[in-house]
C-alpha cells in the first residue's frame, strides 16, 4: 500500500490554502474531486499494483470535522479493471422535479483483456453505506 500525496486547492471548501492530504492507495492513476449538493467527494482511482488490474478505486467524502486532520474519509469502495477516467454530471429530471447525480469511471484493461465495459454509478442519498449505486454498464 502506497501513500500518495494529493495536492489541490481547498479554496471552495473553505480552507484558504492549498494543502497536502495523505491518502492511502494502490497503483493510483488519477484523483477527482466533485460536488453534489453540499456533499465534496474525492475518488481516487487504482489502475495497477504491480500484479493485477483487477483492484478496488476508493470514494471519499470530505468532512470539515477533521480538517485539522486527514478530512477526506473513506465511504465506499468500488470494483475496477485498471480504472483510468473518472468524470461526474447530473440530469434535471424533469418527471419527478428532482436533479439525479452520476459518476462514470473508465475502465481499461483487466490482464490481457482489454475489452471491459465502464460503469455509470447513480449517487443515492438515502444509501449511507454504498451511495454510488451501479446504473449502468457501457463500452
Amino acid at each position: 500500500m502506497a501513500i500518495t500525496h494529493y495536492k489541490g486547492s481547498m479554496l471552495n471548501l473553505g480552507v484558504p490554502s492549498i494543502r497536502e492530504l495523505l491518502i492511502s492507495t494502490i497503483g493510483a492513476s488519477k484523483f477527482k474531486h466533485f460536488q453534489i449538493g453540499d456533499k465534496h467527494f474525492l475518488v481516487s482511482l487504482n489502475i495497477y499494483d504491480g500484479t493485477t488490474n483487477d483492484l478496488l478505486s476508493i470514494i471519499y467524502e470530505y468532512d470539515a470535522t477533521h480538517i485539522n486532520i486527514n478530512p477526506f474519509k473513506q465511504i465506499q469502495s468500488i470494483e475496477t479493471k485498471g480504472a483510468f477516467d473518472v468524470e461526474s454530471f447530473n440530469i434535471n429530471n424533469i418527471v419527478e422535479g428532482t436533479v439525479d447525480y452520476f459518476m462514470v469511471v473508465a475502465n481499461e484493461r483487466s490482464g490481457e483483456d482489454y475489452i471491459q465495459q465502464s460503469i455509470i454509478y447513480k449517487y443515492d442519498p438515502n444509501n449511507s453505506t454504498d451511495p454510488f449505486q451501479t446504473f449502468q454498464s457501457i463500452f
